[in-house]
């Protein structure tokens, strides 16, 4: 029926139209495999690179399965009409799908706070100062605390449980969606303010550590790529605020992609020694063959041994050094030892060509009074790049 009252607004769609499921599912599947194969890559690299695996590597485990646990959730919800609209689907199928949206919140609260909780343990790994450690040591304790309340909170907004998919705005036993809001507001503030003081830590510890601009500025941006996990939680949180209980099969945004890009942030800045492993492998190799293949580009033709008086320049008294004296020939040394005359090898003397002796003493001197001069300022700088070599050493990551 048009609308009678602004006749030029398009007439609704039909029933069944609209549809995203196809697209839920694409990109549900393909950001949880590149989590799934960014976490391996990383446990590789810890175990036979770095050889070190630590609480912050068993931790993203622990993400990486929560979101897998999620992919799972959000594929059968688009079974059960998630990516159509509420009034599309039958009854029953809504409240499947509110049941299994029941749960993948739980599992997006636990899984967040694996991810944070692993970024954290990661720059533990990293910071030597003491103020940096109780700050995360703290971060830690807040985090696992507001996440575990959250989610007792959630799992308990209606008695008994079940009410919650079947008829969660049941009064006086269900919270209502005000409440329930509430409560992903609080999970949604924690995880940003997290997201943004994990990413600003990087620019603290590295500050003092000697290493070149351009590969500090580099750490810091791949230990930052949390902004990017902050920034969608903002674009989630507030979309899900705008269509509280409208239209959540058509409206809601999908939680694993968060998850997947928080997953992905914290394991990349682990993954630079790997990188490092494998490009040395691979120049190597190519050296490698490149060696092989020069002998049978050049050949293997023996240079010429002096045998005339002629190839010295007699007018110039400058004598023209043969190539085998330039590259000798083990097998040719005792042809040029029996050729070259005494009244040749006369002639020839390193001043000619700015070769000026020098002796040992004159060496020792030398060292000895940069030795001396330098020994304050030298000193200094080897403590400092002892400190530095000791973060760098402790995480294993940045070397």
């Amino acid at each position: 029926m048009p609308n009678i009252a602004n006749p030029s607004a398009s007439p609704p769609p039909a029933p069944g139209e609209d549809n995203t499921q196809p697209g839920i599912i694409a990109t549900t599947i393909t950001v949880t495999l590149v989590a799934d194969i960014v976490v391996a890559l990383r446990l590789m690299t810890r175990k036979w690179v770095v050889k070190s695996i630590g609480w912050d590597d068993w931790t993203i485990i622990a993400a990486a399965l929560g979101i897998t646990i999620g992919c799972a959730l959000v594929l059968v919800e688009v079974h059960y009409g998630f990516g159509r609209h509420k009034g599309d689907l039958p009854h029953e199928s809504y409240v499947e799908f509110t049941r299994y949206s029941y749960g993948e919140w739980i599992q997006t609260f636990s899984t967040l706070m694996f991810t944070k909780v692993s970024i954290c343990l990661f720059l533990l790994r990293i910071v030597i100062n003491k103020s940096f450690v109780r700050s995360l040591q703290a971060l830690i304790v807040v985090l696992v605390l507001s996440n575990v309340i959250l989610t007792i909170l959630w799992i308990a907004q209606c008695r008994p449980v079940e009410l919650s998919w079947w008829a969660p705005e049941t009064p006086d036993s269900c919270f209502t969606q005000t409440q329930l809001q509430q409560i992903i507001l609080a999970q949604a503030i924690i995880a940003i303010a997290s997201d943004f003081i994990l990413a600003t830590y990087p620019v603290f510890i590295l500050r003092k550590i000697q290493m070149a601009k351009r590969i500090k500025m580099g750490l810091c941006i791949l230990m930052g790529l949390g902004v990017i996990t902050g920034c969608f939680c903002i674009v989630r949180t507030i979309g899900n605020w705008q269509n509280v209980n409208q239209d959540p099969t058509w409206n809601s945004v999908v939680n694993c992609w968060e998850v997947c890009i928080g997953i992905v942030a914290a394991s990349i800045p682990a993954l630079r020694p790997g990188y490092k492993s494998l490009k040395a492998r691979i120049r190597t190799y190519s050296l490698s063959r490149s060696a092989v293949k020069i002998p049978e580009k050049t050949g293997t033709t023996k240079p010429s041994v002096p045998t005339k008086p002629s190839e010295f320049n007699v007018s110039r008294n400058v004598p023209v050094i043969p190539s085998a004296v330039l590259r000798p020939d083990i097998s040719d040394t005792n042809a040029m030892c029996s050729t070259a005359s005494a009244e040749d090898a006369s002639n020839f003397s390193p001043e000619m060509f700015g070769i000026m002796k020098t002796t040992k003493v004159d060496l020792e001197s030398q060292r000895t009074g940069s030795r001396e001069g330098g020994t304050g300022s030298e000193s200094f700088r080897d403590a400092e790049r002892a400190d530095s070599r000791t973060a760098l050493k402790g995480a294993g990551t940045l070397v």
